[in-house]
């Protein structure tokens, strides 16, 4: 869709993982762009000039807007497209850590990506048949140790992200290891001991563990594969 720019703005900037850095806007005031509403996002938009060829993807300055803050109102509906971009927010409002060492999250990514779908709850009944069975692979203070944190009534969760293309400045590859805050709610549980919790869980597993603290990551990740246009659900 083709839309006129009737807003300007003066104080634009952007999260690089360090802070927002200013960013010099865009869109110019008057001129016409074609925009189209983001399948992965919705209600933002990415915005290129008619007749290019190619749209913009996650960390151009003309990529993620709110169509109202910077169009024409318009009573059509916008196209919608995809990016090729996934857009995650999975650890947003969330308390604890984001491990980015190598080797660490491969251990971590093992452990809870891949070894943790083998076995069911009841397989844990009994450490040395579960371990004869699903971990004779692992070293010995490592068996003992998952085996110990699967049998806990408490522990963080652990999220593994990979393809990373832009935000919050994190590498491409990461874990986040924490505890969300609606379930610290639920379960009537401080900062304190959630921070207690991470710190032990990482410990057991002999990975070195920041400060935790709040996390709010919103990032991009993908290889900006073709994907559907128009989905029939948005139609």
């Amino acid at each position: 869709m083709l839309l006129k720019c009737i807003h300007e703005h003066t104080d634009v900037s952007t999260y690089t993982g360090s802070g927002f850095e200013p960013i010099e806007y865009p869109f110019k005031v008057g001129k016409i762009y074609e925009v189209a509403e983001i399948y992965e996002h919705p209600g933002h938009v990415m915005v290129r000039a008619p007749g290019a060829t190619k749209w913009p993807k996650p960390g151009d300055p003309t990529f993620n807007w709110h169509p109202c803050e910077v169009f024409e109102p318009t009573n059509e509906p916008i196209e919608i497209l995809s990016c090729g971009y996934a857009y995650e927010d999975y650890c947003n409002d969330m308390f604890g850590v984001v491990i980015d060492n190598p080797s660490d999250v491969a251990r971590l990514k093992h452990l809870t990506d891949e070894l943790q779908f083998r076995y069911e709850l009841e397989d844990l009944d009994d450490y040395q048949t579960w371990r004869n069975q699903f971990a004779l692979h692992l070293p010995l203070w490592l068996a003992e140790a998952w085996y110990e944190l699967e049998t806990s009534s408490t522990n963080p969760d652990v999220a593994y992200f990979t393809n990373l293309i832009f935000g919050d400045g994190l590498k491409w590859l990461f874990v986040a290891v924490g505890f969300h805050y609606r379930e610290m709610v639920t379960s009537d549980m401080r900062k304190a001991e959630a921070a207690q919790e991470v710190v032990g869980y990482l410990a057991k597993l002999r990975i070195q563990c920041p400060i935790p603290d709040h996390l709010s990551l919103q990032f991009w990740a993908g290889d900006g594969s073709p994907r559907l246009i128009n989905p029939p659900e948005f139609q």
